[in-house]
């Protein structure tokens, strides 16, 4: 209207024109041309409530929607009071409620409401927006990987913001694609669980950035996921509650697997395949086996599944050793096997230690090679000791009887492979010492000091 009327220089003097106008027609008293000039007079309230009157609050998305934004760029040219960021919000949660009910058979409305709240979520902010984007992504179940990728994207700045909520929506997402991938293990088989072991890594890694700064509950993760998490069913529902979600899936998920590889390695049970242990391995292995314990577990269990599958005539070695580990105490100074696991892996301890017996006994001592250290032999000899006060059944305890006698003669062997292994060494250093006794005076600058009191005191005979 300024280049039609250059001479009208300010809304009011058009407000003046139209009441004018309108008394000069009889049109004062009408509805719309009173709304009108309330607005050309700066009543900017007014155009929310015709908006409002006209679509926006009828809960269709798209007047909720622009009734939205529009009151959001009234507010940021400061054109509406303080006072009505109540009604800011208000409409803003009306036009996300739209949305969600508008578009509720695919993940686009799901997109549009975050973008929709996300500026709005910040700590000066009502905290019903913030409420609002977490119960909508809780609520949220995604289609398709694309999708749930796409939204933790969006929401993750929010999380590293310290918004539990918002969290606990994005470990909803999560779960809700890892229960799909096992929903549909029988399907496409390991790669599913390969699947939904990185989606469970991807909420673990939410979760770090949670508590990013806090590293008092940081230690707390650490201390549970590190600690005890094998001996007893109780322990492992504690520790699922006690910390992130996905970190407890993923403990429980490997003590799960574990006892199942345990079982089928002592043939009491033939239901677990060895692919899925080796596509969670394969997925945890690099970043956290040497954080938590159960997937240390998992992973040495794993080796042991692969080395009988090789048939290597040095897999009992390999056997020996991951046993070994799996019964040495950790950091905490304890073994965070339960007492049922250890007791399995001492079972399958048992026919390495007769096997060498039997070779022992047939071929050279000299020749022989123990798979256990006298290291190994001694953790054995302790879990044995700890399980014989635990169990009053005889059956196990003739058992026990016969691992100790399988043990003592372990010891006695792996002490007469390490002497040998030491006879050879000093052979070898001394063969090398030996092919240095033709001495040179040209060579001297090469020669260790002794090597050249050696040639000194040769020169000093001749």
């Amino acid at each position: 209207w300024k280049w039609c009327r250059p001479n009208l220089s300010t809304t009011n003097e058009l407000s003046t024109r139209l009441n004018r106008f309108l008394r000069i027609h009889n049109a004062d008293n009408e509805g719309f041309s009173q709304t009108l000039l309330a607005i050309l007079e700066g009543n900017h309230g007014r155009i929310i409530s015709v908006l409002y009157e006209l679509g926006g609050g009828s809960g269709a998305a798209l007047p909720a929607t622009i009734t939205s934004l529009l009151c959001n760029l009234l507010m940021k040219s400061k054109l509406l009071p303080p006072s009505s960021e109540e009604l800011q919000t208000d409409l803003l949660l009306a036009a996300a409620d739209a949305i969600i009910s508008s578009t509720t058979s695919n993940g686009i409305g799901m997109r549009l409401t975050t973008l929709l709240l996300l500026p709005h979520c910040t700590p000066k902010r009502d905290i019903r927006i913030t409420a609002t984007l977490a119960e909508a992504l809780e609520r949220f179940c995604p289609r398709t990987d694309a999708e749930a990728k796409d939204l933790l994207d969006l929401v993750q700045p929010i999380v590293q913001k310290k918004s539990r909520r918002v969290l606990d929506g994005c470990i909803s997402i999560i779960i809700s694609r890892v229960r799909y991938y096992e929903q549909h293990q029988q399907i496409a088989g390991s790669n599913n669980i390969k699947t939904a072991m990185t989606w469970l890594v991807r909420g673990m890694e939410l979760e770090d950035a949670f508590y990013s700064n806090d590293t008092e509950q940081q230690q707390k993760v650490n201390d549970a996921t590190a600690n005890h998490i094998f001996y007893s069913d109780n322990t492992i529902d504690s520790a699922v509650g006690c910390f992130g979600s996905c970190v407890g899936l993923v403990i429980r998920k490997c003590i799960q697997v574990s006892h199942d590889l345990l079982e089928l390695l002592l043939g009491k049970s033939k239901s677990c395949d060895p692919a899925v242990a080796s596509q969670i391995v394969l997925v945890l292995k690099d970043e956290y086996e040497d954080t938590i314990d159960s997937v240390r577990v998992l992973s040495s269990l794993n080796n042991i599944v692969n080395a009988i599958i090789s048939q290597d005539p040095k897999s009992e070695i390999t056997r020996a050793l991951e046993i070994t580990k799996l019964l040495m105490k950790n950091q905490h100074g304890c073994c965070p096997l339960a007492p049922i696991m250890q007791w399995g892996l001492l079972l399958l301890a048992l026919p390495i230690l007769n096997n060498e017996q039997k070779c022992f006994d047939t071929g050279s001592a000299t020749d022989f090679q123990s798979a256990f250290t006298t290291q190994g032999i001694h953790v054995m000899m302790e879990r044995v000791l700890h399980i014989s006060t635990l169990h009053e059944d005889e059956k196990k305890l003739e058992k026990l009887d016969e691992l100790r006698e399988a043990l003592t003669k372990g010891l006695m062997r792996a002490i007469i492979t390490e002497n040998a292994l030491r006879k050879q060494d000093i052979l070898k250093q001394s063969r090398t010492y030996s092919d240095k006794k033709n001495l040179t005076s040209t060579e001297i600058n090469s020669y260790s000091p002794t090597e050249r009191e050696e040639l000194v005191q040769k020169m000093l005979d001749l």
